[in-house]
């Protein structure tokens, strides 16, 4: 009797020391700062291991992605060998039975190794650490599986109570409470060290900063924006932005700004604001709103870039570059007045050298603009504008310098020229393309005097390749000589001529038509169609220089 007394008080003492033990490893851990938290456990890992008297105490954490285990921390009771060094990344590939009871948040209790006929994927491993006895609990944050906790005897057997057992689970709960806590306090203090920066980082910032809220109020500008605006932050936290609308960007410019960025996409563009001083200045913006995890807008943000001296630079250079434009505009116009006085006195002196064709070089002008006017509606031919209907009214009118260089004996005959004489009249057009070449190597870029070479070169050629003086054919004649062609035509059957009358407009049409797809272009034709009635007119307006 006495001796069950003795065991009654013996049980209640222990118990009482282990309660004093978790108290007491409660309170160390309540203190323990993150610095300190190694050595929290491994105090708490002592004191357990010297009040239950286990030979060796140890945590492990678990990697299931690595599908290993390795030993953090280790109590050895005196002459007890150290295990930590040869327990790190352990593979879990023989023990799935023992991780599954830990998953399944059971503990793992082998009383005598030697018997043992579960986990038998670990034996070699517990007899290589001398261990006889084994109880593990589980470590789980959440449903997370961290961990276990182990208790071993090495010397002898040891049959584990229901006492040690819920003490010792106390124990693991504590410490994962523990460790749980420092992961929370770390990640706390991350964060405010990711805060920190981006503060730093903002304040530091060489751009101006301003948040808002979603009703936007200014919350928050960065030193920068004081230097930009002249506001102090005081002068604008709790205010909207619009203090500073420079009145240049209407309403609809600030909404479509504001449907971008609620819809979560980036704003970015060129503001003009007004400084506190009331001065203006440009800012490059990019703005963004900031969502809670429920996807509202708790913020916006803007990041703006003093560009202000950027855009004077432009405007300087924008004037510049209009006053080049204009001074260029007006020495082209110079240039190209002085070659269309050029161009207008050379034809005017081969024209004095042939009494009978008085007017006809005025006439060809206005014949030749008025047919690319009408040429022009065949989509095929939209590229003849107004600049080419000038430049062939000038150009037209060299079409026969040639004959400058032709004999008077021959280009003044009033009798039908003989068959020699008519081939030399026919150099006329080599002739005048050498004129024109001389004049385009002194001017390369006129794209007038490239246009009068054409047409004095090719504008006796025939579409159906009957032409002189190098027998080309349809689309290889160029366009200006084909219009020319049937303009020269024209005139030359409505004017008198010493070997032949001259012929009403009627007559006139009826032989141009009547050569279409033969001498004449069918589109050329077409285009001289619809405006065959002008071309009456102009002759009879013109006929009377004659």
């Amino acid at each position: 009797m006495l001796f069950l007394m003795r065991q009654i008080i013996q049980r209640i003492n222990t118990k009482r020391k282990l309660y004093d033990i978790l108290s007491k490893i409660g309170s160390l851990f309540a203190r323990t700062t993150q610095h300190e938290i190694d050595k929290a456990i491994q105090t708490s890992l002592i004191m357990i291991g010297e009040l239950l008297k286990t030979d060796r105490i140890y945590i492990y954490t678990y990697d299931l992605i690595n599908n290993t285990c390795s030993n953090t921390y280790e109590y050895c009771a005196a002459g007890i060998d150290p295990v930590i060094a040869s327990s790190q990344e352990l593979s879990l590939e023989d023990a799935k039975d023992w991780v599954e009871m830990h998953q399944k948040g059971l503990p793992t209790y082998l009383q005598n190794i030697h018997k043992q006929t579960t986990y038998l994927g670990l034996r070699s491993l517990f007899l290589a650490q001398g261990v006889k006895s084994l109880l593990c609990f589980p470590m789980k944050k959440k449903d997370e599986l961290y961990g276990f906790i182990g208790f071993n005897y090495v010397k002898s057997l040891h049959r584990y109570d229901e006492l040690e057992k819920y003490i010792l689970s106390e124990y693991a709960s504590i410490l994962m409470s523990l460790i749980e806590r420092f992961e929370i306090e770390m990640k706390y203090t991350k964060n405010l060290q990711e805060l920190e920066v981006v503060f730093q980082a903002m304040k530091q910032s060489p751009n101006g900063i301003v948040i808002t809220d979603q009703n936007s109020m200014i919350t928050y500008v960065n030193p920068r924006f004081e230097e930009i605006t002249g506001y102090q932050a005081s002068e604008v936290l709790g205010k909207n932005p619009k203090i500073q609308k420079s009145g240049v960007h209407n309403r609809s410019f600030y909404k479509k700004m504001y449907e971008t960025i609620n819809k979560g996409l980036i704003w970015e563009g060129e503001l003009q604001n007004k400084k506190k001083s009331g001065e203006l200045y440009w800012e490059l913006d990019s703005m963004s709103a900031v969502f809670d995890s429920q996807g509202n807008v708790t913020h916006y943000i803007a990041i703006k870039t003093d560009i202000t001296d950027k855009k004077k630079m432009e405007l300087k250079l924008e004037e510049e570059r209009q006053e080049l434009e204009l001074d260029i505009k007006n020495k082209t116009i110079e240039i190209e007045d002085s070659q269309q006085a050029t161009i207008i006195a050379l034809a005017k002196l081969t024209e004095s050298r042939d009494k009978d064709t008085g007017g006809h070089i005025e006439r060809v002008q206005h014949l030749c603009r008025i047919l690319v006017k009408s040429l022009r509606q065949n989509p095929k031919y939209y590229q003849l504008d107004s600049v080419y209907e000038t430049h062939i009214y000038y150009a037209s009118a060299l079409h026969d310098i040639g004959k400058i260089s032709i004999p008077d004996h021959i280009l003044l005959k009033e009798d039908k020229l003989t068959k020699e004489e008519y081939e030399l009249m026919k150099t006329h057009v080599t002739i005048g393309g050498a004129i024109l070449s001389g004049m385009i190597a002194h001017y390369p870029n006129s794209e007038l005097i490239k246009l009068g070479n054409e047409i004095a070169l090719y504008h006796h050629e025939k579409w159906d390749g009957t032409g002189y003086n190098q027998g080309l054919k349809g689309a290889d004649i160029p366009i200006s000589a084909r219009i020319m062609a049937l303009v020269d035509v024209y005139d030359a059957l409505r004017s008198k001529r010493p070997y032949k009358m001259k012929m009403t407009h009627q007559e006139a049409y009826n032989i141009i038509i009547d050569q279409s797809g033969k001498h004449f272009d069918p589109e050329v034709i077409d285009a001289f169609k619809r405006v065959q009635l002008e071309f009456d007119k102009i002759y009879k307006r013109l006929a009377i220089k004659e």
